[in-house]
């Protein structure tokens, strides 16, 4: 089993130096006692560059660190004394007198205060103490008004050796954060911010402080990787707040609330809040119109407006509370009418300004690069053939309707590609069929179209998958023309176009933070990104989609 010096060592990046260490009488208990200098001369192996790491590793481990004090004694001291632990005086290292990171822990409020402290060591000449006997603890405690930033972020990493240890080294070498220690600090300092209160609400101050003692502590970093603040630009889409620190409290959160720890804000509390908050104006007439729209919802030209006035608002609670499609349908009845779709399409409109209509825009002409490139790849590939004669597709079906149906699910068709897909209860591998109908299902009745909606949430429910967004047709090839539907939370939109059905299905996807279906995600990939012209902070892989493009020349 591994020393408690070798693994210290080991976070350091100086494994072979522990066997040293020990040969010459030197362990944990006799290294935390040690000065610099005394130890120096058993570096000698190591290069320059490398003394210059250890050293500030050790020096940060025995906790050198100044501490900035604030005191209301006026007689005593009238500006902020800088108490730090000298290397003259009983060691940092002594659980005796230690003043310091390891002792102090994050406050409800975000401060960093004492929780444990014996008497400061003065530096090395003398001065007076804002404590002048073991008596006065207590006072010093309620004394302490704050700590500098970047200190505060040290402390909390000092008071996690392993962890700690492991970023500043890895930090100290390269002059950058990678993902997995980004990953490893965001965890470090969140959990710091819940740990005496796991129901406490971090505000956009309190990011954008936390985002700026992790740049004040490991300059190389960008602020905007740890936390930008939610912007509403006129005109413009929408942007919620996002980083690193966000993410994870958000991603926390949700596990707490789905554990049942503890329980979900109402809308109210979060309406309230954002009215006082720096993040966008929200007034009691906002909140009033909210609860019209969740209370009455008629007349339905006003609940347009409304729904429009409360977009911020409303997208805000959705996000923070993490809502599902089935509450958010709950809590807005009025997404359950005949018109509930006009309400979605607000606001993506609102979310995406610039590519509400692109559909309707480069349609047409993609529509004719598909057919195409669909009927060549069917004269050179007989299993192609096949396939589309078992699920009857005919790019060449008459009426405009009909044809849109018939190109789409030939996109579907080729961009299929049939790989397992693992739900949370078992692996799921679909066919080319699944693949196409998780864009758009063909049926031939109203009875056809609700068994095979209440037999895909049943296949969702066995494979532990969600039903998203779906878009049926109900076909009649004698009259060259079909019904279309999109399906939502049990809700059953009519649309008069097929196109206008798929805009729809589309939209609510990304107003509804719902995933594509993952058997035919590529086709959706490529709608989103070659018909809106739309990037997402979401995007995976596009390669498959990037490719198609190209064969369609249009890339």
């Amino acid at each position: 089993m591994e020393s408690e010096l070798h693994t210290l060592f080991k976070c350091w990046g100086f494994p072979e130096l522990a066997e040293l260490f020990i040969d010459n009488g030197i362990d944990i208990g006799i290294l935390k006692i040690c000065q610099y200098e005394q130890i120096e001369i058993l570096l000698s192996d190591l290069n320059l560059g490398q003394k210059i790491i250890f050293k500030r590793n050790f020096e940060a481990w025995k906790g050198y660190i100044p501490i900035v004090i604030y005191s209301e004694v006026a007689s005593q001291v009238d500006e902020p004394d800088i108490i730090e632990a000298s290397h003259n005086s009983v060691s940092p290292g002594s659980p005796v007198n230690r003043p310091l990171p390891g002792e102090f822990n994050a406050t409800s409020s975000g401060a960093i205060t004492p929780q444990s402290c014996a008497t400061p060591v003065l530096p090395e000449g003398g001065g007076t103490s804002v404590i002048e006997s073991r008596r006065d603890r207590s006072l010093f405690v309620k004394e302490a008004r704050a700590i500098n930033c970047a200190t505060s972020l040290r402390a909390l990493l000092h008071s996690n050796a392993l962890i700690g240890q492991c970023i500043t080294t890895f930090y100290g070498r390269n002059c950058f954060l990678d993902k997995s220690t980004r990953k490893k600090l965001a965890k470090l300092i969140i959990t710091s911010e819940l740990s005496e209160c796991i129901t406490k609400r971090i505000d956009t101050t309190r990011f954008l402080n936390l985002a700026e003692w992790i740049i004040d502590v490991f300059p190389s970093e960008k602020k905007e990787i740890w936390f930008t603040p939610f912007k509403s630009i006129q005109g413009k889409r929408k942007v919620p707040a996002r980083g690193k620190l966000v993410d994870l409290y958000h991603n926390i959160r949700r596990n707490l609330i789905k554990s049942q720890i503890i329980g979900k804000r109402s809308s109210k509390a979060i309406a309230e809040r954002a009215g006082n908050s720096s993040e966008g104006d929200v007034d009691e007439e906002m909140i009033l119109k909210l609860d019209w729209l969740k209370k009455t919802g008629k007349p339905f030209g006003t609940a347009l407006q409304y729904w429009k006035d409360t977009f911020l608002l409303r997208r805000r609670n959705f996000m923070e509370l993490s809502s599902s499609i089935h509450d958010y349908f709950e809590e807005f009845g009025l997404l359950k009418s005949n018109c509930g779709f006009k309400l979605l399409s607000l606001d993506f409109d609102e979310l995406y300004p610039d590519h509400k209509d692109n559909l309707f825009s480069f349609w047409p002409a993609l529509k004719e690069k598909i057919c195409n490139l669909f009927q060549n790849k069917l004269e050179n590939n007989k299993s192609l053939k096949g396939v589309s004669q078992v699920l009857e597709i005919d790019v060449t079906a008459e009426g405009d309707d009909l044809s849109t149906v018939q190109v789409v699910r030939a996109l579907a068709l080729l961009l299929a590609v049939c790989k397992p897909i693992k739900g949370k209860k078992q692996t799921w591998k679909p066919s080319k069929q699944d693949a196409v109908n998780g864009v758009v299902t063909n049926v031939l009745s109203p009875a056809d179209l609700k068994n095979s909606v209440l037999k895909k949430i049943a296949e969702c429910e066995k494979y532990g998958l969600s039903f998203q967004p779906s878009f049926y047709t109900i076909t009649d090839r004698a009259l060259n023309s079909c019904s279309c539907y999109v399906v939502i939370n049990n809700c059953f939109y009519n649309f008069d176009s097929a196109i206008t059905a798929l805009d729809f299905c589309f939209k609510a996807f990304h107003v509804l933070q719902a995933k594509y279906p993952p058997e035919s995600k590529l086709a959706w990939n490529f709608i989103q990104m070659y018909v809106y012209k739309l990037k997402t902070d979401c995007d995976g892989n596009l390669l498959v989609a990037q490719n198609f493009a190209q064969e369609l020349g249009i890339w």
